[in-house]
C-alpha cells in the first residue's frame, strides 16, 4: 500500500526494487571512481560526504572491489595456457594457401 493507501502492483514492486539495485550499483561505482582519483585518504573521505555517500556504501563498494580482485588473481593463477584458437588456425591456413597459390600460379611473359 502506499502513503495515500492504493494498492502497489507486483510490477509497480518489481520496477522499484530494480530501481533500487540500480542506485545501489551507481553508488558503489561512485565510491570507486572517488577513491581512485583522490589524493589521498582525507580528500576521498571528505569527496564522499560531500557526495552523501556512507559508510555502509563505502564498505559495499570496498568489499565488491576486493572480491573482483581476488577472483581475478584466482583466475590467472589457475588459467592454464589456451590451445590455439580455431579462429587462429584457420587464419593460418587460409594464409598459407595464399602462399601457396601465389607460387603455383604461371607468370605472363611479355611477349618478345
Amino acid at each position: 500500500m502506499t502513503v495515500e493507501g492504493t494498492p502497489v502492483s507486483d510490477a509497480d514492486l518489481a520496477r522499484m526494487r530494480a530501481e533500487e539495485e540500480l542506485h545501489a550499483e551507481w553508488q558503489r561505482r561512485t565510491v570507486r571512481v572517488v577513491a581512485a582519483s583522490a589524493s589521498d585518504a582525507a580528500d576521498c573521505r571528505m569527496l564522499l560526504t560531500i557526495l552523501g555517500l556512507d559508510d555502509d556504501i563505502i564498505a559495499q563498494a570496498r568489499a565488491e572491489c576486493g572480491s573482483a580482485k581476488r577472483s581475478a588473481a584466482g583466475s590467472k593463477r589457475a588459467a592454464a595456457p589456451k590451445p590455439k584458437s580455431t579462429v587462429t588456425k584457420t587464419k593460418a591456413k587460409t594464409v598459407a594457401a595464399q602462399k601457396a597459390a601465389k607460387a603455383s600460379k604461371p607468370r605472363r611473359h611479355a611477349a618478345a
